[in-house]
């Protein structure tokens, strides 16, 4: 009867292990998708980059057009002489122990203006400008925030972790059922198991307590004694 047991085990696991495969690859396709377009951070990359590009070409042009103003006499510089190089702004001091003959550096609180530093002997000239109202320090805060969050998305992989996660709870419930079935399989088989082998021995001659092939006498006297239904 343990043949009975095992072939309701193993229709149990017919049955349901490939309905739960497809089922597990399916749900969890569609709902590690869902998990990657909620926290997907291939936008904020995106962004970020764009950002910068946007941030360093909007430099690079407003310094260009400074220098070509400078140069064409049509902005007016304020004189750094070196008598009062003590009150210089730091920008300023940097760009002339540097050595270089022309700098374009952020000036302002928020990084909101630009000035471009020029070499004059001892001197140096700044010419400023407004970048009306887009502060460079901002914009590095920005692009340094979405760096970061895209950094940490990589690094977490939630999608490869809901996938693994929702794996693991399937097979887990899967397995408890499994364990389910063979402990009610046992349960339901043993009773049927001792019918069957009361049936076999009955038809083998094991009848009213009599072994076949009885020869002694109160077994051929119980066999003889007994009563039965004529029609």
């Amino acid at each position: 009867m343990n043949r009975l047991r095992n072939r309701l085990i193993v229709i149990f696991a017919l049955a349901t292990l490939a309905p739960l495969a497809v089922t597990a690859w399916i749900f969890a396709s569609a709902a590690s998708s869902a998990v990657t377009r909620w926290t997907s951070t291939a936008e904020v990359d995106q962004l970020s980059r764009s950002l910068e590009r946007t941030g360093r070409e909007l430099y690079q042009r407003a310094c260009q057009s400074m220098k070509e103003d400078a140069i064409a006499g049509r902005a007016a510089p304020k004189a750094l002489t070196s008598a009062t190089r003590d009150q210089w702004p730091p920008a300023a001091r940097e760009f002339f122990s540097g050595g270089e003959s022309d700098d374009c550096v952020p000036a302002g609180s928020q990084a909101d203006r630009l000035e471009y530093l020029t070499r004059h002997g001892n001197d140096v000239w700044a010419y400023s400008t407004s970048l009306h109202g887009v502060s460079l320090s901002q914009l590095s805060s920005d692009y340094a925030r979405a760096r970061a969050l895209v950094a940490d998305g990589n690094a977490r992989d939630l999608r490869r972790g809901f996938t693994y996660t929702f794996l693991g709870l399937t097979g887990a419930i899967w397995i408890v059922a499994f364990l389910a079935l063979i402990y009610f399989a046992h349960r339901i088989s043993h009773p049927i198991q001792n019918l069957t082998r009361g049936l076999s021995e009955v038809g083998a001659g094991w009848i009213i307590g009599c072994p076949p092939n009885a020869t002694t006498r109160s077994a051929q006297l119980s066999m003889h004694s007994t009563t039965w239904p004529t029609n």
